[in-house]
């Protein structure tokens, strides 16, 4: 027996008292998200060294805004495994990375940029690779234990150079290093495709985790191409790659050579992959929401059979509108057709789906965001408070259904 409260001081404590209520916007089959929460389930063990999350998109993504404070919120949680997957060279314009600064002297250019068809399909993840053109470096500064670059060697002669803090690790051939494993400054593992080309994984020494810079070199004047670099701290934890480039519809997805992708996914081994699109299809003038649909189903069953391993999230495009009012009412027709082919592809694939739109407060939010400074005033993308926001939102619902499903709320896959 202690004191009984008094009816006011019982209302002012409930009051203050978080309730429990379902979220708005929850993650739709969540259950499909159980390889992800395995493997964060094992790194909480002490059983998995790193849990990887591939995230690819548009300009949402490719600002790494969105992916970055995921990341940021996902390593305080489970440890920071390193800043993952980086383009080196300043691949485009306004490339940015939350956690590394990618800088080049015009020594690479940029494959796969271009928007016409046949598009080259020789390129990493991003759906474009760098390739030397002359005297200069493409590099990365950021804080890194390991690292690794991903490079394709043509079948005749593939020179490349690696330096770390000014350091060379490897200079040469790299179609004869994978057949030899590399040098005693770098190890070099590969795969072979079946037009003959090499894909070279070149890993430097691994060093004591600090700020430093890697720099990649043409050798040898051959047709090499860069496909990515992934940076770790060495430590147990998260990556969380933003995969996006500006201006990309879902179709992008499958811009690259599928057996190219396998080797890169593989490789990566994620456990978790998002694909959050839309934005730019919600524009076209020419959209056929069935056809729109039987697309985005196509583009995840591929990435299904080339990540088999990983659980696969959609989420639908965040919410847009515009200042034109020929451009609003065409927004006001296809935003809905967009997000209901997003959900259905989702569905037909057995993926899991998040609504974007809807987290933000449905239909319209955008406007309100942006009175609240949390959008652009293009009223497409949204400020660095806005991303961070959403983040926090997709964040709270994947570390919900994680602890849901370790209560048991939450049945595992058949």
């Amino acid at each position: 027996g202690g004191r009984v409260a008094s009816p006011a001081e019982a209302k002012k404590a409930t009051k203050g008292a978080r309730r429990p209520v379902p979220p708005k916007a929850p993650i739709e089959r969540v259950e499909a998200l159980e390889p992800f929460f395995e493997r964060l389930e094992a790194l909480e063990r002490g059983e998995a060294g790193v849990v990887r999350v591939l995230w690819f998109g548009d300009s949402h993504v490719q600002a790494d805004l969105l992916p970055g404070r995921a990341r940021a919120l996902l390593q305080a949680r489970f440890g920071d495994a390193g800043p993952g997957l980086v383009m080196p060279g300043n691949p485009w314009r306004y490339f940015r990375h939350d956690r590394a600064k990618s800088r080049g002297d015009r020594g690479f250019e940029t494959v796969g940029l271009a928007r016409g068809e046949p598009a080259d399909p020789l390129v990493g993840l991003w759906g474009v690779a760098l390739s030397p053109r002359g005297e200069g470096t493409a590099s990365l500064e950021a804080t890194f234990s390991e690292a690794e670059v991903a490079a394709l060697v043509p079948a005749v002669e593939g020179c490349l150079s690696v330096s770390v803090d000014g350091v060379t690790a490897f200079s040469g051939d790299l179609g004869e290093a994978v057949d030899s494993g590399g040098s005693g400054c770098a190890r070099i593992d590969g795969a072979i495709l079946r037009g003959g080309e090499a894909v070279a994984f070149v890993q430097p020494a691994p060093r004591e985790e600090a700020p430093g810079q890697l720099e990649l070199r043409d050798a040898c004047g051959g047709s090499i191409r860069i496909l990515g670099t992934d940076l770790r701290s060495g430590r147990p934890g998260v990556l969380v790659d933003s995969v996006g480039i500006i201006g990309a519809e879902v179709g992008w997805l499958g811009r690259g050579d599928r057996e190219l992708r396998r080797v890169l996914l593989e490789r990566l081994d994620p456990a978790l992959v998002v694909v959050s699109y839309g934005t730019n299809d919600m524009g076209r003038g020419d959209l056929v929401p069935e056809e729109f649909e039987a697309a985005a189903a196509e583009q995840l069953r591929a990435l299904r059979e080339d990540a088999p391993s990983a659980a696969l999230l959609v989420t639908g495009p965040i919410d847009r509108s515009s200042r034109s009012r020929r451009v609003a009412r065409l927004l006001s027709v296809n935003e809905p057709a967009v997000l209901a082919a997003l959900r259905g592809a989702a569905r037909a694939t057995e993926a899991a789906f998040l609504d974007q739109r809807a987290l933000m407060g449905g239909d319209g939010a955008i406007r309100s965001w942006a009175r609240k400074r949390l959008a652009a005033r293009d009223l497409v993308h949204l400020t660095r408070a806005g991303y961070e926001k959403l983040a926090g939102e997709i964040v709270d619902r994947l570390l919900a259904a994680y602890g849901a499903r370790e209560k048991g709320a939450v049945s595992p896959r058949p």
